[in-house]
């Protein structure tokens, strides 16, 4: 909303900026002590002289603004501290790669530094295969979560500090885990069982010719709409084959590679259904 009278501050200011250059200019001319320099030009001066003192330790602490990574939590600044207390006194351009493995309750139960070839491992394997380049034994792997965090020089040290995280699940958190990969293995094979059933019978429905005498082809496939009703079918022999596009499927298009057995014959069956529109094939691919 626009006030009113907007000169009036503007004017009071003003008036207050006068009344001040009097008084100013008045206790110019009347005597009195001298007086110490404005702090400004103390704190200037401290700082150019800082600034030239050699063998700094400590980096100049530097706005949280510009810091690429938040800070630590609580439980990593102790760990580090307690065990390599060094870290806090390393030069800004010194890198550190530390690796601890805790207990349930919390408590390190080991630790270790780690290497360049080793923390390069971490940034450039795969979550499942690098716990091993590390030293992680097979049980710290699987009854474990895992954690990779790096700071930037400042954040956690005057250098730059890489720490890998392992947290040790409880008994009762790991038998939940087993008890959900059985559960999905046994899902998986039921689905294995129930898509091989109906390659069978869409082999049998829809080329008999191949149920009955097997194929020279390399594979038969079978292209499914979202409802299963069936949209294409060919062999790898077929010019279909290679024409077909998928791209027009915003929900992404699934795809199973199987072997059935059909009267004594070996037959691979390619089999691709549409996923149902609203699908995030992303999702998808992590459930199945």
């Amino acid at each position: 909303m626009t006030s009113p009278h907007p000169r009036v501050p503007w004017l009071r200011a003003a008036g207050s900026g006068a009344a001040a250059l009097a008084l100013a200019a008045a206790a110019c001319k009347a005597p009195g002590p001298a007086q110490p320099p404005p702090p400004v030009q103390t704190q200037q001066a401290d700082s150019q002289q800082a600034q030239m003192q050699p063998g700094q330790t400590e980096p100049a602490r530097r706005p949280e603004a510009v810091l690429p990574h938040e800070r630590p939590p609580e439980e990593m600044v102790a760990a580090v501290r307690a065990h390599y207390p060094e870290v806090f006194h390393a030069a800004p351009t010194d890198s550190t790669a530390l690796m601890f493995v805790l207990a349930p309750d919390g408590s390190v139960q080991r630790h270790q530094r780690l290497s360049a070839w080793q923390i390069g491992k971490v940034h450039e394997g795969r979550y499942d295969t690098w716990p091993a380049l590390v030293g992680l034994s097979g049980y710290e792997i699987i009854a474990s979560t895992r954690q990779v965090s790096s700071f930037a020089p400042g954040v956690l040290g005057p250098g730059q500090v890489e720490l890998v995280w392992v947290h040790l699940r409880t008994r009762r958190q790991r038998d939940s885990i087993t008890m959900a990969d059985a559960e999905r293995s046994l899902r998986w094979r039921r689905e294995e069982q129930m898509r091989s059933e109906l390659m069978r019978d869409l082999v049998v429905e829809h080329m008999p010719e191949v149920a009955a005498r097997g194929t020279t082809a390399d594979f038969v496939w079978f292209f499914l709409d979202h409802d299963g009703t069936v949209l294409h079918h060919g062999t790898s022999s077929d010019p279909d084959l290679s024409s077909r596009s998928f791209g027009y499927y915003p929900s992404g298009v699934r795809v199973y590679d199987q072997v059935i057995v059909l009267n004594g014959h070996r037959i691979k069956v390619n089999l691709n259904q549409v996923l149902p529109e609203g699908t995030d094939p992303r999702k998808d691919l992590e459930e199945n």
